[in-house]
């Protein structure tokens, strides 16, 4: 009652989001080759495919939670009749706690699909821009796809290179696994976490198409990829590996094997913007200027009116610019409003310019192997913009122009592009192997005097290399 505020900590513990969310029902059901599988899969439960080949003139559609189960000789045959409207995807899930595992997915002659749907057509897609509201913003956490071998269908038009049809996208779907796969097609598209991706096998393109990456995703949390190979056939081309886009965290890449992705000297493909084969960005910045400690601990801060247009959030980074503590950062744990933040640690007493971002914190690359020898102009690793503690570590980077880079550039926004720069605070690079690259790494404060503000006085990058 009379306008006092306390702030508490408390140690919070580890969650599994999938159980707000009802299971497949305990009901068992077999399909074999001929029967209604559309009729079955509506009934939910779990479905087990016999041996053989189901041919589907339909998309699937997953209603309910159901597990989809197949063994080796199981395959999914779709061909669209003329005159179908077009598909935005073929297997189409609406439901969280899905899980398809076991079997093969392949096409049957030219599929018209929907160019216009959101984050494009998909050989499996959760719920889209084409659904109605219910169905298409209802959480979908727990989906799994286990042990599949995917065929996305050839080229619309094989005289020319065309953008491949998306192996899976993940559009309001939260969290899940893809494992033990074997994709052939375009990117692989999701939001949000947790999710791993283990084991899989990305076989890059079919032939005359192209994929901007096996992995893209954005605003990710609790994100494991770890033991995928990734061997692109030539007749198709995969641009890169991996690519983050707009904020993540607490994000790890570890121990995959890519292969013949990327520009390749001579291969006849025309370029595009992405010579990077793995690569995370995120170039906004929400406010810069003075920060103060207004508690005597030094937790509690109060900035400056916002630049940015985003509201910032529980889990925003403040990067400190200047003064004693300047190259170091803190993270927000709770806006008490648009200008006083909670900190996990504390600021030095004095006020000091900070840049508070929505950024890419707890990042993680290591013990990967990316090997483009016989590319003069592909990246190993490209890690621009708001990089908080980002460590890269005991990878193996061979051939190309350059094997990683670390750069504190220029903000896309607030105000215009370059109006100060993206921080990258407690960078570790260690422990790992160039060869024959044109270059090894490169750590940058990136600078342009006639377009990008100085930043004389203000320290946007701390590193440490071993």
């Amino acid at each position: 009652r009379d306008g006092r505020s306390a702030v508490v900590r408390f140690t919070g513990g580890s969650c599994d989001p999938t159980l707000r969310l009802p299971s497949p029902v305990a009901s068992r059901h077999e399909a074999k080759p001929g029967d209604d599988l559309q009729a079955i899969v509506d009934q939910g439960g779990t479905v087990i495919l016999a041996p053989g080949t189901y041919r589907l003139e339909r998309p699937l559609t997953l209603n309910r939670p159901v597990v989809l189960t197949g063994s080796k000789g199981t395959t999914l045959v779709f061909h669209q009749p003329a005159g179908s409207a077009p598909w935005t995807a073929a297997v189409k899930i609406h439901k969280g706690r899905t899980t398809l595992e076991g079997f093969a997915i392949r096409f049957q002659g030219p599929v018209q699909w929907d160019a216009r749907v959101g984050y494009g057509p998909a050989v499996i897609g959760t719920s889209d821009d084409r659904d109605p509201d219910p169905i298409r913003f209802a959480r979908k956490w727990g989906v799994v796809l286990s042990g599949l071998d995917v065929e996305g269908p050839p080229s619309s038009d094989p005289s020319k290179w065309t953008d491949a049809v998306g192996v899976v996208r993940f559009t309001h779907a939260d969290g899940g696994r893809v494992e033990g796969c074997t994709l052939l097609g375009g990117p692989i598209v999701f939001f949000g976490g947790p999710w791993s991706f283990v084991g899989n096998t990305f076989r890059g393109t079919p032939a005359k198409t192209t994929s901007p990456a096996a992995l893209t995703g954005r605003y990710l949390h609790d994100v494991v990829v770890r033991g995928n190979r990734v061997k692109g056939e030539p007749s198709g081309k995969l641009w890169r590996f991996f690519a983050l886009g707009a904020s993540g965290r607490d994000v790890v890449v570890e121990d995959n094997t890519v292969e013949g992705v990327g520009e390749i000297d001579g291969d006849g493909v025309p370029r595009v913007n992405a010579p990077e084969i793995m690569l995370t960005e995120g170039y906004r910045v929400g406010y810069e200027g003075l920060a103060r400690p207004v508690s005597a601990d030094g937790r509690v801060v109060r900035i400056g009116e916002r630049q940015g247009e985003q509201p910032v959030r529980a889990g925003w980074t403040l990067a400190i610019l200047t003064g004693p503590a300047a190259g170091t950062s803190r993270r927000v744990i709770q806006p008490i409003d648009e200008t006083t933040l909670v900190l996990d640690e504390p600021i030095p007493g004095e006020p000091a310019m900070v840049s508070v971002v929505d950024g890419l914190t707890g990042i993680r690359f290591t013990g990967n192997l990316v090997d483009v020898r016989g590319s003069s102009t592909s990246w190993g690793l490209v890690l621009p913009g708001n990089q908080i503690g980002t460590i890269v570590e005991r990878n193996r980077f061979l051939g190309g122009a350059l094997g990683v880079s670390v750069q504190a550039c220029a903000s896309e926004s607030p105000v215009h592009w370059g109006w100060s720069h993206c921080p990258a605070m407690g960078v570790v690079v260690r422990g790992n192997t160039f060869e024959d690259a044109r270059e090894g790494l490169s750590l940058t404060v990136q600078h342009e005097p006639r377009h990008i503000k100085f930043n004389r006085g203000r320290v946007y990058m701390s590193a440490t290399v071993e």
